[in-house]
């Protein structure tokens, strides 16, 4: 199994920081701040909202789908496959 620069190892917790990817979540976050500044709009209210979407789906449930058997990259070994599923839709309501 290939180890992440950014990989905890040795718990549950650990394990999900290291599924939410945080360097791509980042990035893509910042992606849309700077469209925001770009675009000029001043709705702060707007901008939490959707981050806190793109966070909450991509950056949490796609990850953790991602880490199910057969879906892609495996890097847990603490959380199960049941775990992981309801990590991912409970942040897909």
């Amino acid at each position: 199994m290939k180890k992440t620069w950014y990989q905890i190892e040795g718990s549950k917790r650990a394990e999900i920081w290291t599924i939410l990817h945080l360097p791509y979540t980042a990035m893509n976050l910042s992606f849309l701040a700077i469209g925001f500044g770009i675009a000029g709009i001043h709705r702060w209210d707007v901008f939490a909202w959707i981050t806190a979407a793109y966070f909450l789906g991509p950056g949490i449930a796609a990850h953790s789908f991602d880490q199910l058997p057969g879906m892609g990259s495996s890097y847990v070994k603490y959380l199960m496959p049941t775990e992981l599923l309801l990590l991912g839709l409970a942040e897909k309501r």
